[in-house]
């Protein structure tokens, strides 16, 4: 029998709780109230404040109510791995009272380590209720405030997973892109609850076209294209001679489609540079080489644009590959050397380059000196390989990378 310390709680308070009769709420006008259960007709409790209600007991009463509430809408089983659910189902209490051989039900043991908790913490245990989280995100839109709210939270809340950014106490920003998810709260009592969101219309990221031109003649004009993305974008370009409308007045305009048209006048030279921004998603950028213009090198020995090249120089022995993208372009030469010895010191005489292609086997010792790999094709596309050929060695490097860009002549 649980007794509130200085008032008793008589057992047949506690009896009519655990058989779940009705009960007044506070406030109420009518103090004493029949109600029928299945052994007949009885007295219920008089709520769970009045005039002959203590401090203390209304303190139980509060509490047991909130305790038999959780009991109530308590699944039988949680099953693990469950998103953002840290309950013990009932199943849990049918288990450890047989385990403990208890005589008393399962929902006694519920409630008497369910009320101890919360009369000594002010919360029910975390186990025992799920975090509601209240909002509608049913049908969100990228990169707007919603609010939440979170009625049975026991101290504050955090934000334990999901897309997006919470700021407490109680509003969510939504992602700039997705279809739909699910977001994990926790309070400060580390109970547990979620909320599931969809994004209406779906919002994907948004993407410079591939097929877009990489170069146009002056006195002309060609379409760019964006994929993806939410509409309006905002475009902007820079660059001599280049505009939005054939009258060579606008670079920057906003549009609901997802193509516009390039014009070049008979001034334009080097490259356009374009970039494109929707209200979602970061923004993309690209570039149109004008006929009229000319590659000016921008570093020598440095790799600056990576990626799969285009073989233009085969003489054998040496590649020389290149890599365009836009008004960017990359250029190296990958070569190889044939020995018959394993020495360092032989290879070093003769290519410097490849005396970092000393491999395990080999007398060779000392720090090698890299050889970086940008431009890849195979079978050029690792940082620097020696094939075994039986008597001799094949030993590739990838070196000698020059970076240019497409400007006015």
């Amino acid at each position: 029998m649980f007794e509130n310390p200085g008032d008793e709680l008589y057992f047949g308070e506690v009896y009519r709780q655990i058989l779940q009769e009705a009960w007044l709420p506070g406030g109420g006008d009518v103090w004493s109230v029949v109600g029928k259960s299945r052994r007949g007709h009885r007295p219920t409790q008089k709520g769970i404040t009045g005039p002959h209600v203590s401090p203390s007991q209304e303190e139980v009463r509060r509490w047991f109510s909130k305790c038999s509430a959780s009991w109530r809408v308590l699944p039988f089983e949680i099953y693990p791995g469950a998103f953002c659910d840290n309950r013990q189902g009932k199943k849990y209490w049918y288990e450890e009272k047989e385990r403990r051989g208890l005589m008393c039900s399962a929902y006694d043991l519920y409630m008497r380590y369910c009320l101890r908790f919360a009369l000594d913490t002010g919360c029910i245990p975390p186990a025992n209720y799920l975090l509601t989280v209240e909002g509608d995100l049913s049908s969100i839109t990228c990169n707007k405030s919603y609010d939440l709210n979170f009625p049975n939270k026991c101290g504050d809340v955090s934000f334990v997973s999901g897309e997006g950014e919470f700021i407490p106490p109680g509003e969510w920003l939504s992602p700039m892109t997705g279809t739909k998810g699910q977001l994990c709260f926790q309070d400060s009592n580390n109970s547990l609850g979620f909320i599931s969101f969809a994004f209406d219309p779906y919002v994907s990221i948004l993407e410079w076209d591939p097929s877009n031109p990489d170069e146009m003649p002056a006195n002309d004009s060609v379409s760019i294209s964006v994929l993806s993305g939410h509409p309006p974008f905002t475009w902007s370009l820079t660059g001599t001679g280049f505009w939005f409308d054939a009258g060579h007045t606008i670079t920057t305009i906003v549009s609901s489609g997802r193509t516009v048209t390039l014009y070049a006048d008979n001034t334009a030279c080097g490259s356009a540079s374009i970039s494109v921004i929707d209200p979602c998603c970061p923004e993309v950028y690209g570039h149109v080489r004008c006929t009229v213009g000319q590659w000016v090198l921008k570093s020598d020995d440095i790799c600056i644009l990576s990626g799969a090249g285009t073989l233009i120089n085969d003489q054998g022995t040496y590649w020389e590959y290149e890599l365009v993208q836009g008004n960017k372009k990359q250029w190296q030469r990958s070569a190889y050397t044939l020995r018959s010895s394993l020495t360092c010191a032989e290879i070093e005489a003769d290519w410097p380059e490849l005396w970092a292609l000393c491999v395990s086997g080999s007398s060779c010792s000392g720090t090698p000196t890299p050889c970086v790999n940008c431009i890849a094709l195979p079978p050029h596309d690792v940082m620097c390989t020696c094939i075994d050929l039986g008597s001799i060695r094949a030993c590739y490097c990838n070196y000698d990378m020059k970076y240019f860009e497409w400007e006015c002549v």
